[in-house]
């Protein structure tokens, strides 16, 4: 009877871990996605209100290394992809889909008109293509699926944008590495999140 009290004791702690861990996974999740809602419009504002060199039609510019030039969104930009990766960690490939669509939405109605279609592309385009390589990657190498596939989407949203809404890259090594640069920065917690969830047991979605 004690071995048997015993068993049912450590099916009942792992139950209620079970509960933990998910209710952790869907909080996280929703965390991530409203901090990636917050990162769109924010760049937007960014876009056209810190910098120099800032006009109707022309964004405003920040350094993003010496002699090179970015608009000032840019540098939020590149937190966008990084929350989609731990969105879909946290609550899925469906909720992530999800995600893309209603931040193109958001992108395309915080921008001023001529900028519409290029916003949304640029958001939309970036965004799946950083999920195709965030998916295959990130089931074996967490981390480094988050930096590749926000690397991808950086390179492709600098390029759509750009193009669409200016007719010109010649900004785009600015734009590239000012996401970079957030990427960069966001690796020491992508880290974290890895060992931590190891370490309670918390699996991706």
């Amino acid at each position: 009877m004690p071995v048997a009290r015993a068993g049912l004791g450590k099916v009942d702690r792992d139950e209620i871990d079970n509960v933990d861990n998910d209710g952790r996974r869907l909080a996280e999740g929703l965390l991530f996605l409203g901090l990636y809602c917050l990162a769109i419009p924010a760049s937007i504002y960014l876009s056209w209100n810190v910098g120099i060199d800032c006009g109707e039609i022309s964004p405003c510019k920040l350094p993003a290394a010496p002699g090179v030039w970015s608009t000032s969104g840019a540098f939020v930009i590149g937190a966008i992809f990084v929350l989609r990766n731990f969105v879909q960690r946290r609550i899925g490939a469906g909720v992530s889909i999800c995600a893309v669509v209603m931040g193109a939405a958001l992108g395309g109605s915080f921008v001023s008109p001529p900028l519409i279609v290029a916003s949304m592309s640029a958001l939309l385009a970036s965004g799946f293509v950083g999920l195709i390589v965030y998916t295959p990657i990130a089931r074996k190498h967490f981390v480094w699926a988050v930096v590749a596939s926000s690397l991808a989407s950086a390179s492709v949203d600098s390029a759509v944008f750009l193009w669409l809404g200016f007719n010109s890259l010649e900004l785009l090594p600015g734009q590239v590495l000012a996401k970079v640069w957030f990427i960069l920065i966001a690796i020491p917690f992508t880290v974290w999140i890895l060992k931590r969830d190891r370490r309670i047991g918390l699996a991706p979605a």
